[in-house]
């Protein structure tokens, strides 16, 4: 409350006063969602992913989180703790899918932000097979997919498993690819491939 008076310079000053309210309204923010990361699966896999958004408003207000239109069929995000899940349909086309998350305050009026999410649907990764040179080189092939990044690790043993690179990464070009790799130090040696995410 504000209080104004007003005094006149006369004999005997005389003076007047009047009072004014004011209010003052909370302005609404709206929330802050973090990033989301790129992510990748295989038909039949299943995404899982939890978003997290903060309101800096004081109070802090609730927050719901949502999927915008256009999201593919079965994904869902749980409105209050923003749990991400999608079952990938066994049939679901190869490609990159973009999944825009919305977290909305209960502020008035509401106020929203959101974050698009790249999922990746990747084929499964195929061996072709394993096999030994002359002169004792492992040779390792398997089907590549085009422009997908491919790297080989190996170990000598499982008891722990120390996964070391075998340099370099390989770009693949849609054909079956191979690498040749010299024996290891042990009577043993296990190989595993990575298709990279981009």
């Amino acid at each position: 409350t504000l209080t104004f008076r007003v005094t006149d310079n006369g004999t005997p000053p005389l003076s007047a006063t009047n009072s004014l309210v004011v209010t003052v309204n909370d302005v609404n923010s709206p929330p802050i969602l973090a990033p989301l990361p790129r992510l990748a699966t295989v038909p039949g896999g299943l995404v899982l992913f939890t978003a997290s958004a903060v309101d800096n408003d004081v109070p802090t207000q609730g927050i719901a989180y949502s999927l915008d239109p256009g999201a593919p069929l079965g994904a869902a995000i749980t409105p209050i703790t923003g749990l991400f899940s999608w079952t990938v349909p066994t049939d679901q086309p190869m490609g990159t899918y973009a999944i825009t998350v919305r977290a909305t305050d209960t502020g008035t009026p509401p106020l929203a932000d959101s974050q698009t999410v790249l999922i990746d649907i990747i084929a499964p990764l195929t061996v072709n097979g394993m096999s030994l040179a002359p002169n004792g080189d492992v040779i390792f092939q398997w089907q590549s997919l085009l422009d997908r990044v491919y790297r080989i690790q190996s170990t000598e043993t499982l008891t722990p498993v120390i996964w070391t690179n075998q340099p370099p990464d390989i770009i693949g070009t849609g054909a079956p690819l191979s690498i040749t790799n010299p024996p290891g130090p042990g009577p043993q040696r296990f190989y595993r491939l990575i298709q990279v995410v981009p």
